[in-house]
């Protein structure tokens, strides 16, 4: 039974998770990318709510939103970054080299939609296992958790990019957090994985600014 009155929202959740996971490995936009991974959080929330106590599920969202402004601040604010917003191709773009572009065509945006489209898939056959090993959760909260980590696995092994490997890390840790939630409910647990969901984003901001700070030396 839901410790918070989420029950409902379970299933829009689930849908909110896919959709912005798969946004985030399409789209090229830092604004976008930016504003997906706060809403991503939200369906964390909610899924995470349903076995954890709110004070511990809003922890995890605001972990969240705190590592989506520590990202969103660090691509529009740093002078290695070039938003253009006029262009497509160079929308996002780090001067030192690091980029949010990895293939602008036709073709490589339906094959990210395609390969998200098979994951997906994937997910959806593997979760009714899932729920045999982790008994306490209900097999759409498993589905929502495969989808954050199937998602997050794909957006790790198509980009090198330091802001999309943190990002795919972070989606594959929210995943974890929602598979997790059914089998321990732990004040320190909770903190743990908020520190470590706020550490990657400082993290990724890091090796953002790394390549500038070199270069002035």
């Amino acid at each position: 039974m839901s410790t918070i009155p989420l029950d409902t929202l379970v299933i829009p959740a689930v849908i909110l998770v896919t959709i912005t996971a798969a946004g985030m490995l399409i789209t090229q936009s830092a604004t976008w990318i930016v504003t997906l991974l706060a809403m991503q959080y939200v369906g964390v929330f909610i899924l995470v709510g349903e076995q954890w106590p709110l004070s511990m599920a809003l922890s995890k969202l605001v972990a969240g939103w705190i590592a989506a402004l520590v990202i969103g601040w660090i691509i529009f604010t740093s002078p290695q970054v070039n938003i253009d917003p006029d262009t497509e191709q160079s929308q996002v773009k780090v001067r030192s080299g690091v980029s949010l572009i990895y293939g602008n065509t036709i073709s490589a945006v339906l094959f990210r939609l395609l390969a998200a489209i098979l994951v997906g898939f994937t997910m959806v056959s593997a979760s009714p296992n899932i729920i045999r090993w982790i008994t306490d959760i209900s097999i759409v909260t498993a589905l929502g958790g495969m989808m954050l980590i199937g998602l997050g696995l794909l957006q790790l092994g198509l980009s090198n990019q330091p802001l999309r490997v943190v990002i795919g890390l972070l989606t594959v840790l929210s995943g974890f957090e929602i598979l997790y939630s059914a089998v321990e409910i732990s004040a320190l647990v909770a903190g743990l994985l908020t520190a470590v969901t706020m550490s990657l984003a400082v993290i990724g901001a890091y090796f953002v600014l790394l390549p500038g700070l070199e270069e002035t030396q």
